[in-house]
């Protein structure tokens, strides 16, 4: 298996910027994965806003030494199947034409990059055999906006690796001071609704109650720190780390920034599953996938009293902690990995029938 992290370009190879620290790494093995990262002499193109298929093959066909190569250089020669994510990234079919490719949809792109991101896709869904997308909603779009076949769709779903909360976790030590029940939230902090933060806050003090902010340091949220002696501002931890400060808390938020509702239409959020995955109930924003997913979440929006809403679910966390489980044994990492090697087995007996009949 080889692991192609994402390509710089010569503006980062100078600066020293964006994925420049993952590059300068180099070509290793790690636990049996080849790890390895092109660096392409063209320019930067998600900063491009007419995004062109043409500039996105340049920036894989222009890398020095070349992605065949550097791929090759494993030992393990061409790959069997090209699994990937990143819009433009199908030009990879170009340089290993004998591979399968599966484009596998994990965001909605068009609400971060803008509608040019779509003449990307429109290439990247055709070259692939198969596709790949992590929620009903966006095969829906798929679909609808793009005019691929249902059936070259498959739905993984999100999931979460059960076995890291499944084990005797020693509280962290940031929580060994703080009083009451605890929210966390995980992940990046601009995404977090302000508003709705202040009710909870308010809510969770009266139960001398504490929210956890876990993710990059945002100046914003430092302000907010200072007026609020129950909220905990404990900046970015290891994915490994993270679920002990999961299992240690009492209420897992998913309180999303209400500005940019296109996001909403596509976002199939991790955290609900890490949050799961704990046994703590959800207090979240709506989420187009939740129309077919139906969550064991608590919902909250304008016409909610939120601060009720989280003396409710604090009150009722032991009785829903069966089912909040349930629905995280039903989405972990190991069914949707099952649910993709179904499909690399399909795509290639296929290739190999063809390769027969021809």
């Amino acid at each position: 298996m080889t692991y192609l992290q994402a390509n710089i370009n010569s503006a980062q190879y100078f600066l020293k910027k964006g994925y420049y620290q993952f590059w300068a790494e180099g070509s290793r093995m790690e636990d049996g994965i080849w790890v390895t990262s092109g660096l392409s002499l063209s320019p930067l193109i998600e900063q491009i806003k007419w995004h062109q298929p043409v500039l996105a093959d340049l920036r894989y066909r222009s890398c020095l030494p070349s992605i065949r190569n550097i791929v090759e250089e494993s030992g393990f020669g061409p790959p069997d199947i090209i699994w990937t994510t990143i819009p433009g990234s199908s030009a990879l079919k170009k340089i290993f034409p004998e591979s399968r490719l599966i484009f596998h949809s994990i965001d909605n792109y068009e609400a971060f990059q803008g509608r040019s991101i779509n003449r990307l896709l429109r290439v990247d869904y055709k070259r692939a055999e198969r596709i790949f997308v992590i929620g009903e909603a966006i095969k829906a779009d798929v679909i609808s906006k793009h005019k691929v076949d249902s059936d070259r769709i498959t739905n993984l779903g999100q999931g979460v690796n059960l076995s890291p909360y499944q084990k005797n976790l020693p509280m962290p030590d940031e929580y060994s001071n703080m009083k009451g029940p605890i929210a966390v939230w995980v992940g990046v902090l601009k995404k977090l609704d302000k508003d709705y933060l202040r009710t909870v806050l308010k809510a969770m003090s009266k139960s001398d109650g504490s929210v956890v902010l876990i993710g990059p340091k945002d100046p914003d949220f430092d302000v907010m720190a200072l007026k609020w002696d129950n909220l905990y501002l404990l900046g970015s931890r290891k994915a490994e780390d993270v679920p002990a400060y999961l299992v240690h808390a009492d209420l897992g938020l998913m309180i999303y920034n209400r500005n940019n509702q296109e996001v909403y239409k596509g976002q199939h959020p991790l955290k609900l599953y890490e949050y799961a995955a704990a046994g703590i109930p959800v207090i979240s924003t709506w989420h187009q996938e939740f129309e077919s997913l139906n969550p064991p979440v608590y919902l909250v929006n304008d016409d909610v009293d939120l601060e009720l809403l989280v003396e409710q679910a604090l009150k009722s966390s032991n009785e829903l902690k069966r089912d909040i489980l349930q629905f995280a044994e039903r989405n972990s990492w190991q069914n949707c990995m099952n649910k993709a090697l179904e499909v690399m087995h399909t795509v290639m007996n296929l290739s190999t029938n063809n390769e027969v009949n021809e």
